[in-house]
């Protein structure tokens, strides 16, 4: 294996006297490496606490494969300007823009430089994320509130299974920052959003659209599922909090805003005991318009989302005076 001779010159006005008595250090790592340093006076030796050896170190060992074996690198008054200790660094904040200055060492302008690069493409990404579309996907449980103490509409039931009733939706958003530090950012989320809003009835009841309103007929036979699906494509605006720990990943966040939506399409899913099963479309004496409010709560990358319609699924008089609540996790 190659091996590199470190040998630290420190030039005044002449190149060290090979005859002048030297003065030495010698410090010894386990039972096999050790760093020896060699000066022709105390004096000097000890001037050799300006120099930053751990740098020169470094330095030396990435050379270990490129150089010839038994090569001196010389450190002289010319190059050794690069190993001082005692340079001025001046770091400068300027409208959001880090400049990190090294005074007295111009071997260091390309790190100035290399440095001022990195800050810079940190920011645009940074800038970039705030724009960045995301694809999110809603699981969880829907049900009615509202409405009479025991849910009948007509004489008949339209109690909901609660296990059965899903509620599923796929959302693309942005989520720029307003204000944003190292420990929190305040940002607005918004963008489109379609669910789908699975009501699963309890009995053996369809949903059928009566002259006047909708109906909860019981079945004459069995089934093995009966709901009532309800797909809107909404707009949602929510204000986000976000705090971040000492790695600046995020640890917490919490939002509450709004959404405003469109009945895309409404239907009725009816499946017998021998398996056939039925779909019927139509408008159920829906609300076409829905709009409400929503929240989220998140530890790390779980999300915790609550949603509420503010005004009923059906029309007045239609229909139960029946409100949405969805509640789930977001993936």
């Amino acid at each position: 294996m190659k091996t590199l001779s470190l040998s630290i010159c420190l030039l005044l006005n002449s190149l060290f006297a090979l005859s002048a008595p030297a003065d030495s250090l010698i410090i010894r790592f386990g039972s096999k490496g050790k760093i020896a340093v060699y000066a022709p006076t105390k004096d000097q030796l000890k001037g050799i606490t300006k120099y930053d050896l751990n740098r020169i170190v470094r330095d030396m060992v990435t050379k270990l494969d490129s150089v010839p074996e038994g090569q001196v690198y010389a450190i002289d008054a010319a190059n050794g300007q690069r190993y001082l200790k005692d340079t001025l660094v001046v770091v400068q904040k300027s409208k959001g823009t880090i400049t990190v200055t090294v005074r007295g060492n111009d071997s260091d302008t390309t790190y100035q430089s290399e440095r001022r690069v990195r800050i810079n493409k940190r920011e645009t990404n940074s800038n970039r994320n705030n724009w960045k579309v995301s694809t999110d996907f809603h699981i969880g449980l829907n049900t009615w509130t509202g409405g009479p103490g025991v849910q009948t509409y007509g004489g008949n039931s339209y109690e909901l299974d609660p296990l059965g009733s899903r509620y599923f939706a796929i959302s693309a958003t942005q989520n720029p920052a307003i204000v944003k530090t190292s420990k929190f950012k305040l940002s607005v989320r918004y963008g489109l959003q379609v669910a789908w809003n699975n009501f699963m009835f309890q009995e053996s009841v369809i949903a059928q659209r009566g002259p006047d309103g909708i109906q909860f007929n019981p079945s004459a036979t069995h089934l093995t599922k009966s709901k009532l699906t309800v797909c809107n494509i909404e707009v949602p605006l929510m204000p986000q909090f976000a705090f971040y720990n000492s790695s600046r990943k995020r640890a917490f966040n919490i939002g509450v805003g709004g959404f405003v939506g469109y009945r895309l399409d409404s239907y009725t899913k009816i499946k017998q005991d021998n398996g056939d099963k039925f779909h019927d479309h139509a408008g159920f004496y829906l609300n076409n318009l829905q709009y409400g409010v929503q929240g989220t709560v998140g530890l790390a990358n779980f999300n915790f989302f609550v949603k509420y319609n503010l005004n009923t699924s059906f029309q007045d008089g239609r229909g139960p005076a029946v409100h949405p609540l969805s509640f789930g996790i977001t993936i």
